[in-house]
């Protein structure tokens, strides 16, 4: 539910009530019970605008959401079925925020806005500061240059701090994150930009052995008791370019390409590897061409480099294998190409529109990395990818009135 209420064309206060329910179980092809678990939210925010002169305007808002989680995780231990608790927890807590920032615009061609998000956790002992900073400056022509930076904060989870596996006292992890860009608009209808990034992580929270992997040449299983901890230290840094052209005929679309290195270093095992989402390459393409004002066709390209198998894995030849370094091995490239046309038709005040589309139209089998089958006495891996989306055409009516 919201109520907005603007009793002046400079003031503006909004607020939200919201209630959020959800259940879940786990029971195996053999009826066993594997877990179970679900949790409740109830959160309240308001938000107030102001526009205290030309050049400043003021927001700010607060918002309190009382979270209830519980879980449980059963895990096989016997082929009689006998089962042992690996996950059990549940509680409730409370978290309060606080936010306000100022735009400052002293004229059409600078805008500066500064603010700071306070947040307390009813869990933790600490309130925690997340400032920030942006500014956009119209250099010159119609160049911009935009810069950003901020401090951000992330509380442990419920799960992560209670219960079988929690642990009391973890510390909040934190963000540093600055970003730079440039954008430029030419001719009529199109721009490029470019935008570099870079992110700092500290304290992030990790569960140790909780991932088969070998160890002096040992296979070491999966800890049904570790604890989670703040053990990770990582960055994420890159450069993002963009170019788009828009246009009420003819052709539209833009083409992006993405460079980035997540990488994560943890000082409690003196391992470092790459992030379970780095992916060092990503291109995507979307082009519309409108042949008449009724007809028009589009195609979609995503492409990327893809992400670690996330886990302890190597190749040897045709075979996978538990290893000793996380995140080693890649899933295959992924490409997948979407075509689509339209066919509009105006019937006064109605419009009815016919589609045609065809997702992965190029028939790649695209795969990603699935939780697998692995022999211990030979510490071979199997079935560790399965495929994703096959050759799939749709057609559909759209009616508007």
């Amino acid at each position: 539910m919201a109520w907005r209420y603007a009793p002046t064309p400079s003031f503006a206060l909004t607020q939200h009530i919201a209630l959020a329910f959800n259940q879940f179980s786990n029971t195996n092809g053999g009826g066993l019970d594997l877990g179970d678990g679900g949790g409740r939210d109830m959160t309240w925010r308001g938000d107030f605008a102001v526009n205290a002169s030309a050049p400043v305007s003021v927001e700010g808002g607060g918002q309190l959401q009382w979270q209830r989680r519980h879980g449980a995780e059963l895990e096989i231990v016997s082929v009689q079925g006998a089962t042992v608790a690996s996950q059990a927890f549940a509680d409730d807590a409370l978290l309060s925020s606080a936010y306000g920032q100022v735009r400052w615009s002293p004229g059409p061609r600078v805008a500066v806005v500064t603010g700071a998000l306070l947040n307390r956790w009813s869990l933790s002992t600490d309130t925690l500061v997340s400032p920030w900073i942006q500014t956009e400056v119209a250099a010159f022509g119609r160049l911009k240059v935009r810069a950003a930076a901020g401090v951000h904060h992330q509380f442990p989870r419920i799960d992560q701090s209670v219960g079988l596996r929690g642990t009391e006292g973890l510390e909040p992890e934190v963000a540093y994150h600055a970003d730079v860009g440039v954008e430029q608009v030419f001719g009529e209808d199109s721009r490029w930009q470019v935008n570099f990034y870079n992110r700092e992580e500290r304290d992030i929270v990790r569960l140790p052995n909780s991932e088969l992997h070998l160890a002096d040449d040992r296979l070491i299983p999966v800890s049904r008791t570790s604890r989670w901890v703040n053990a990770v230290d990582g960055y994420a840094r890159g450069v993002e370019l963009l170019f788009q052209r828009r246009s009420s005929s003819g052709l539209s679309g833009w083409l992006s390409y993405a460079f980035g290195v997540n990488r994560y270093h943890d000082h409690t095992t003196g391992e470092s590897f790459d992030g379970d989402f780095d992916q060092r390459h990503t291109i995507n393409a979307y082009g519309l061409y409108r042949l008449t004002n009724r007809f028009s066709v589009a195609a979609k390209l995503r492409t990327g480099s893809n992400f670690p198998a996330v886990g302890y894995y190597e190749q040897r030849g045709e075979n996978i294998f538990v290893s000793s370094n996380r995140n080693d091995l890649r899933v295959a490239l992924y490409a997948r190409l979407d075509v689509r046309a339209n066919r509009t038709f105006n019937y006064r005040s109605r419009r009815l529109t016919l589609f045609v589309e065809v997702l992965n139209a190029l028939a790649r089998d695209n795969v990603r990395a699935t939780s697998p089958g692995i022999n211990v006495r030979t510490r071979q891996v199997f079935d560790l990818y399965e495929s994703m989306i096959p050759v799939m055409p749709s057609a559909g009516i759209l009616l508007e009135f």
